[in-house]
């Protein structure tokens, strides 16, 4: 299909989605779920990274992009890092930036993460076949998009990247990409603020992967205050989560990260329900607790920014 016609196809897709999905509750929300609509719908068939679901999914990204006011990176044509996997399939992550306004900070680039693809279909299950990802990871992607629309009216001090990975699910395809080919010097990224989920079990929390290795654990805890949510601090152990997501590979190359997920304490029912389950859809989402997900990443983001420090490696 010719590039042109991914386009109209895609254009078309996402005013059905639209039509279909919009919030209209009676309740008031701070922020938008359209995101986690679209990506998590049956339409796009659990967006596995060699799809061309992946593909639409990524002209959609590109799209909130250029709405929010995201700017191109230098060396880019538009929001798309492309390249070849290992086993040479075509790919990309989308990729914007906010250029900081103090003028000692610009020069130092926070990298705001998710992962936007998921586990695609099981043509071997009956009935429903489709991995949905609404918590892994169409959540994530949302909470990176309404941070992208805060600095957009709320300009930041540092510089700040917003990196949407592909094939995470797979082997952290599109991050580890990213750390090896990054669009900016790596050695002027400060802190990763990864954002990834297996789900929730406990709506009055935020769980922190990484908690301990960086002095932006404050943050985490006044944000979280502030909304009224307990704080869990590196949940399941046992499962090594820091080295299971996107955050790993900046942690790799030295960069301070951690990823930031929705409540819970362990792997347990509540959790396995869901996790890389067909049954992963938006309609099973608690709506009021994910519009206080995204608030508390907001104010962590705001506030990580507002440091003047050396490193945010904790001594």
């Amino acid at each position: 299909m010719s590039h042109k016609l991914k386009i109209i196809f895609f254009s078309l897709y996402c005013l059905i989605v639209g039509c279909n999905h919009e919030n209209n509750d009676k309740y008031s929300y701070r922020h938008s779920f359209q995101p986690i609509f679209t990506l998590s719908s049956d339409q796009m068939k659990g967006r596995k990274y060699d799809s061309f679901e992946a593909e639409i999914s990524s002209f959609y990204l590109s799209s909130q992009f250029e709405k929010i006011g995201l700017k191109k990176c230098p060396s880019y044509k538009n929001y798309f890092q492309n390249f070849l996997t290992d086993d040479s399939i075509r790919v990309r992550n989308v990729i914007g930036y906010f250029e900081g306004t103090n003028s000692i900070l610009k020069d130092e680039y926070i990298v705001i993460s998710a992962h936007y693809d998921h586990l695609g279909v099981d043509e071997n299950l009956k009935g429903d076949s489709i991995y949905n990802g609404a918590r892994d990871n169409a959540v994530g992607v949302c909470a990176l998009l309404e941070i992208a629309k805060y600095f957009s009216n709320n300009p930041p001090n540092h510089s700040i990247v917003f990196a949407l990975f592909t094939g995470e699910e797979f082997g952290y395809i599109g991050s580890d990409y990213f750390v090896h080919h990054p669009p900016f010097f790596l050695n002027k990224f400060v802190f990763n603020f990864n954002i990834d989920n297996i789900g929730y079990d406990d709506r009055n929390s935020i769980s922190i992967i990484g908690s301990g290795k960086t002095i932006a654990d404050k943050h985490f805890k006044s944000s979280c205050d502030s909304l009224k949510l307990a704080l869990i601090n590196n949940p399941c152990p046992e499962m090594r989560l820091f080295e299971k997501s996107d955050n790993f590979n900046f942690y790799q190359k030295g960069v301070p990260s951690i990823t930031f997920c929705m409540g819970f304490s362990s792997f347990n029912d509540s959790i396995k329900k869901y996790y890389h389950k067909v049954n992963d859809e938006y309609n099973t989402l608690d709506y009021f607790y994910i519009d206080k997900y995204i608030e508390t990443a907001i104010l962590s983001v705001e506030n990580i920014d507002s440091e003047y420090v050396n490193t945010y490696w904790k001594n």
